[in-house]
């Protein structure tokens, strides 16, 4: 303590004793390291701090709710970490819009009430079909009758503006024939413009054509041998003709051999049915005469035992010898005259 007496011997210094450690990567939110040396003996280091790298933001577009699909709105996410903005949002449901019940017509579809969306293709469309059901309800043209076609009035249908539809309806009678005096032949033809009826006139007993009266539905009278005296056929309703009730039958029987009707004429309305039935000497039905309506034939008996029409001809002539009865009702009023063979 009195003087520079020392015993004092040197130490070199010992130099640190390093500990190696590794670097540290930063990530968006925590700062990181580079690779640094400590001393197991003091604080020697050589650290150094690397700072946080912050989020690398990805923006995204916002993505609009749908009426069943949830959207989102704008938002942003990180390329290196999980990090996100993102917020849902709900889907909107529909926004229905109420459409009234449409009734279909005959020619037009319909639907039943039914609902749609403003924003997308929901709907509740359940279609009703066309009923095809006409009301022919507007009267229109009425087309006159002639002697081959009956008059009638064009109904037009009311039930679809678009429809075009019609019906015939109001039937009328057939208009008289035109009936020029007789040829030279006797025959009596129709003036009116397409028509071909055509009688021969046997008005009289001793007519020299009265083999060739042709009532049988033949046209051509060279083909057809009737012998039949029907003189007011063609020409006008018999004044002797009886009148038939409707719905009331009117029967005739006890012909003689000599006199068994072979013609029947029968004339009422336009849609008269008349219903024949004819009887020989054991009261059994006899099927074997032909029916015609309008010139033509409509039926045998064993087929057909009615006619509709205004007229309708009953041809007999080859049973007209086995006749004992004839039954005759018609569903309107009506007259029947019967007509027989001429000797």
């Amino acid at each position: 303590t009195r003087c520079d007496y020392t015993t004092y011997e040197a130490i070199e210094a010992l130099g640190h004793d390093e500990v190696n450690h590794e670097a540290v990567a930063a990530t968006c939110l925590a700062g990181g390291n580079e690779a640094y040396v400590t001393c197991s003996r003091c604080d020697y280091t050589t650290y150094e701090a690397i700072e946080a790298l912050g989020h690398d933001e990805v923006n995204h577009e916002a993505v609009a709710a749908t009426c069943l699909a949830g959207g989102n709105e704008a938002y942003v996410t990180c390329s290196r970490c999980d990090y996100t903005t993102f917020k849902a949002t709900n889907a909107l449901g529909h926004d229905e819009v109420n459409h009234d019940y449409v009734a279909p017509t005959c020619i037009t579809a319909g639907n039943e009430a039914y609902v749609t969306c403003s924003r997308c293709d929901y709907n509740t469309f359940v279609a009703i079909g066309a009923t095809g059901v006409h009301t022919y309800n507007v009267k229109g043209e009425t087309v006159p009758s002639t002697c081959m076609t009956h008059g009638y009035t064009v109904y037009a249908c009311d039930n679809d503006a678009d429809c075009v539809a019609t019906e015939n309806r109001d039937y009328q009678p057939l208009a008289a024939h035109d009936y020029v005096n007789p040829d030279d032949t006797g025959v009596i033809s129709c003036f009116n413009e397409g028509c071909t009826s055509q009688y021969r006139d046997v008005t009289a007993a001793t007519s020299t054509n009265v083999d060739k009266l042709c009532t049988c539905g033949n046209k051509d009278t060279d083909a057809c041998a009737c012998t039949l005296k029907v003189e007011f056929i063609a020409v006008k309703t018999p004044e002797e003709a009886t009148a038939l009730e409707s719905g009331v039958a009117f029967a005739k029987d006890d012909f003689n051999d000599e006199c068994g009707p072979a013609l029947i004429v029968l004339k009422g309305e336009a849609e008269t049915v008349y219903t024949i039935a004819v009887y020989d000497d054991n009261g059994d039905a006899i099927t074997t005469y032909t029916i015609y309506v309008g010139g033509a034939a409509v039926g045998t008996a064993n087929v057909v035992t009615s006619a509709e029409g205004a007229v309708a001809y009953i041809n007999l002539t080859a049973v007209a010898g086995s006749i004992d009865k004839v039954v005759v009702t018609a569903t309107t009023a009506a007259t029947v005259q019967m007509y027989y063979p001429i000797a």
